[in-house]
């Protein structure tokens, strides 16, 4: 089983405080990045990218 988590604001510092902590719980509880977790991520200037999501669907679910 995978997680799939999409952190879309990361230029608003709250925002990141409460993903970091939502993260760690994701780790305590086993789900580990890259092998368990997936994560994408954009900020206001940098849109998400899809080459990314593509490149993790193919490792990851093809």
């Amino acid at each position: 089983m995978f997680l799939y988590e999409h952190l879309g604001k990361m230029d608003d510092e709250n925002y990141v405080a409460s993903n970091m902590r939502k993260l760690d719980l994701y780790e305590k509880n086993g789900y580990l990045l890259g092998e368990s977790l997936i994560i994408t991520h954009e900020t206001s200037t940098a849109p998400l990218n899809m080459k990314v999501v593509d490149s993790y669907i193919k490792t990851y679910f093809l």
